[in-house]
């Protein structure tokens, strides 16, 4: 998978609540929903054909144990997958610099909104946007 990023933040609002912001705030197809024993979630498509998909666990350690570099505090967890077929053949869209520059910030920009604090604390392109963010901090 060309992009698997992980996002994570608190929020006291609900997954509904959380899904709806996003939803109206970015233009999204309307969420669909899960759960299991262990967690709540959702997930829908971008523009991009991006998925989102977001995980509110009951208990919200269990994010820290799933994931050991979530962290502490977080109760929500958000992941921006490539799973749509075309992304493989569109190399040039999707390329490094489109999740450096496009994609992470716009998500980072609307949870902080919508949550306050986010992180974005790992996926195959964490190094390089970390790399990017220490090149350009004085």
């Amino acid at each position: 998978m060309r992009i698997f990023e992980h996002i994570s933040f608190y929020s006291d609002l609900d997954l509904t609540t959380v899904s709806n912001a996003l939803e109206r705030v970015l233009l999204l197809k309307p969420f669909e929903y899960d759960w299991e024993n262990d967690n709540r979630w959702s997930w829908t498509y971008d523009r991009d054909h991006i998925q989102i998909n977001i995980s509110w666990p009951y208990l919200s350690e269990n994010l820290q144990e799933w994931d050991d570099s979530v962290p502490d505090g977080c109760n929500y967890s958000l992941l921006l997958i490539s799973d749509f077929p075309l992304i493989d053949y569109e190399q040039d869209k999707y390329n490094s610099d489109f999740v450096i520059s496009v994609l992470i910030p716009k998500y980072v920009a609307v949870l902080r909104n919508i949550a306050g604090e986010v992180y974005y604390h790992s996926g195959n392109h964490h190094a390089e946007y970390v790399k990017k963010i220490l090149s350009i901090t004085p």
